[in-house]
């Protein structure tokens, strides 16, 4: 199939060419997470004496790895649950470190996302090369999921508000990556059309199958220079970041579902 990415917007909504691109390890840089967890429980040891930082961060992360398979669903699809399911974290590495003390759950609660918010940070080639997106003349849609509240914000202390046509979460539209539905909420929303449009993210089992299954042109972002397995899905495009991504994509003439370009 001729994919024609350099085509221009046309003067119906039909015509348009949409990129869609995912959230976290795409768009945003989450390494800076770690530290504002620590620096959480350091402000909570101030309240609590004999509190551990580290050995609140190793029970935080123990506590989330153990309630993932139970509330991945509702964390992913449930309207206004976030709230709920971290707050049993936040107990649940509270009560580990010997202190069951629902006031201190509170705090953890106000303190964290002040902590977090310099964490949310995009990739330092971000903000032009979506900009350089909508100077080509296409629509951009974040597609994300996760909990609309913390995902939204997470946009905001980016400072990508506003730098996308449309920010779809799963939690809002009630189905999550890979299923196909959330990408074509996105395109119908931009009223774009799948033949000509793109997929751009980093994790080949979500956002590169996504993408592959409602016929997008995918672009998988790897920055940790992986080496994609044999079984995973195949991406048209393969590149390091997102620099020069309108560039990039407008070079690819024709994708290739069984083969990998780099750029």
């Amino acid at each position: 199939m001729q994919r024609d990415a350099t085509e221009p917007r046309g003067t119906t909504a039909a015509s348009r060419v949409a990129v869609l691109l995912d959230l976290d390890g795409t768009l945003l840089d989450g390494s800076g997470l770690p530290a504002a967890l620590r620096t959480t429980g350091e402000r909570l040891a101030r309240l609590a004496p004999g509190l551990d930082p580290d050995r609140f961060v190793a029970a935080h992360t123990a506590v989330w790895q153990e309630l993932w398979p139970e509330v991945e669903d509702e964390w992913m699809l449930g309207h206004g649950a976030a709230a709920g399911i971290e707050r049993r974290a936040w107990a649940g590495a509270l009560t580990r470190c010997g202190f069951d003390d629902p006031a201190l759950v509170d705090a953890a609660e106000s303190i964290h996302p002040e902590s977090v918010q310099a964490a949310h940070r995009a990739y330092p080639e971000v903000p032009a090369a979506l900009a350089d997106l909508r100077a080509a003349g296409w629509a951009t849609a974040i597609v994300t999921n996760g909990a609309g509240s913390l995902q939204r914000a997470k946009i905001a202390d980016a400072g990508l508000d506003g730098t996308t046509d449309l920010v779809v979460v799963s939690s809002e539209v009630g189905v999550a990556k890979p299923t196909p539905g959330i990408a074509e909420h996105a395109l119908l929303e931009l009223g774009a059309d799948p033949a000509r449009s793109w997929f751009v993210g980093d994790n080949l089992w979500v956002d590169i199958e996504v993408g592959s299954r409602v016929g997008l042109g995918t672009v998988w972002v790897n920055r940790r220079q992986r080496i994609r397995p044999d079984t995973a899905p195949a991406p048209d495009l393969e590149v390091a970041d997102l620099a020069g991504l309108a560039e990039r994509i407008a070079a690819v003439r024709t994708p290739g579902r069984s083969s990998t370009r780099t750029g």
